[in-house]
Order: C-alpha cells, then structure tokens, then sequence
C-alpha cells in the first residue's frame, strides 16, 4: 500500500513536470518586467510590474486538460487573478478585466502579488489616522481606535504607493503598507 501511494506520487510529479516548467518561463518573464515603482513591506521588497493586465479567471467549471498535456495559453494565477504579460493597458484591456485599483508586483525572491490601491496604516493616535486621510485625499474604509489601525482606499495603485510615501511624514502613523493578495500558481 505504501508503494503504491509512492509509485502514484512519482508518476504524479513525472507527468505535471511538463506544466511546471512551462509556467517558469512566465514567472522568470514577471520578475525581469517588474521595472515600476517599489515598495516596501517588512524586509520584503517589492516592484510593480507595469505591463502586466489582471483578468478574472476562468471558472473552475471549466473542463480542464489531462495531466501531461501542455496547454500554450498557460498564465500565472495570482489568487483569482490571471496574469497576462506584455499586454497594452488601453481602455480594452481595462474593460476586460484591468483594473487601475490593481497591479501585480514581484517581490526581490520572485513571488509574483496582486497590489490593490488599499493601505494598512497602523497609528498611535485615531487623530493620526483621520490626518492621513484628509492629507492624502484618500477614503477610510476600516478604523480601530482599540486596534490602532485602519485602511485607506485610492483611485488607483499608483496614488496608494504616492500617498504611503507621505504617510510617513504624518505624525502619529507608525507604518503603511499596501494591501496584497498573495501569489498561487494555478496548474491547469
């Protein structure tokens, strides 16, 4: 019984080789586009991808291929996002899914992230928090005076990353960081 579970694990991992090695070239193309701006959350460094698009995607319901059998129109997953690289961000890449309050970023050990135009801002004072708010011209959408924390929400990615920038100058907020969705290849 052991040898069975060991032998179906190979097998397993011999024929999803295939797949694996054909989502890498795509996570390698990620890290070598991250060229926008970056941030910083703990020790972890991060780079926003600008010509990367997210779309929904597609239902699970979906019939998916055999294991071992390639599929060209593999994309990283990122949560229940799928990363298309190289495409414009026109206003039909927008009107497919892009989303300015969005964007993926690659962390400097190359885990791909959905970036959201949110910010955890963590503070000493509630005054502090409600400053940042008015200085930044965000829109409080979570406080806790007990927590000493809330959450400011931006138009776009980019206004988040400017307005965390200024946050640090407020007196009264201990840190700010963006709100992420974490990385999840999906092998279909």
């Amino acid at each position: 019984m052991k040898n069975s579970i060991l032998y179906l694990s190979l097998l397993g991992a011999m024929l999803a080789a295939p797949a694996i090695a054909q989502t890498m070239p795509t996570a390698k193309a990620l890290q070598q586009s991250a060229t926008g701006e970056s941030f910083t959350i703990g020790q972890m460094r991060f780079r926003v991808v600008p010509d990367a698009v997210l779309e929904p995607s597609a239902a699970k319901a979906q019939a998916t291929p055999a294991i071992g059998k390639t599929n060209a129109r593999q994309q990283p997953a990122i949560g229940k996002y799928t990363v298309k690289l190289g495409a414009a961000k026109s206003a039909a890449a927008v009107a497919t899914g892009g989303d300015a309050r969005m964007a993926v970023a690659m962390s400097d050990s190359g885990v791909p992230v959905v970036v959201t135009s949110s910010l955890d801002v963590y503070v000493s004072h509630i005054g502090a928090l409600n400053e940042a708010v008015r200085d930044t011209g965000g829109k409080l959408k979570y406080s806790s005076a007990l927590g000493g924390n809330g959450v400011i929400e931006y138009a776009s990615v980019a206004q988040a990353l400017q307005a965390m920038q200024k946050l640090s100058a407020i007196a009264g907020v201990k840190s700010a960081s963006p709100r992420l969705i974490r990385e999840e290849f999906v092998l279909y």
